[in-house]
């Protein structure tokens, strides 16, 4: 049920890992996917409706990449840490926040109407 692995992204479009769908730029979570390594992101990542990505390491957003989670997705900081993200959450999708984990934004945090943010022994700074 859980796909955990190391991320690897090439600017060519190639990869080393396994994800649903992937472009130049931008990653398709649209199943459970777990990172617990430490990494760069250099694309944009869409976590899709039925998708969930649980960051337990320490996951960096390079330039001016984003993070979306559309309605049905879901993002889980475990322990982990997501930093200099630029984090659009839509209505219907998930945030949660938990043992010690943090989401460091580099454009403020807002939330629409309809989405769900949980944060438990974690922060958003």
């Amino acid at each position: 049920m859980y796909s955990s692995f190391e991320v690897q992204l090439e600017p060519t479009g190639q990869q080393n890992g396994s994800y649903s769908n992937y472009t130049e730029s931008t990653v398709v979570i649209s199943t459970i996917v777990v990172w617990s390594a430490n990494q760069q992101i250099y694309d944009d990542i869409v976590i899709s409706s039925g998708g969930q990505l649980t960051i337990q390491g320490s996951t960096e957003m390079m330039g001016t990449t984003d993070v979306t989670v559309q309605s049905g997705g879901k993002l889980i900081i475990d322990s982990g840490n997501l930093s200099n993200v630029n984090l659009i959450l839509n209505s219907g999708s998930s945030l949660e926040i938990t043992n010690g984990g943090v989401l460091e934004s580099r454009s403020g945090f807002s939330a629409p109407v309809g989405a769900t943010v949980v944060i438990t022994n974690g922060k958003i700074s």
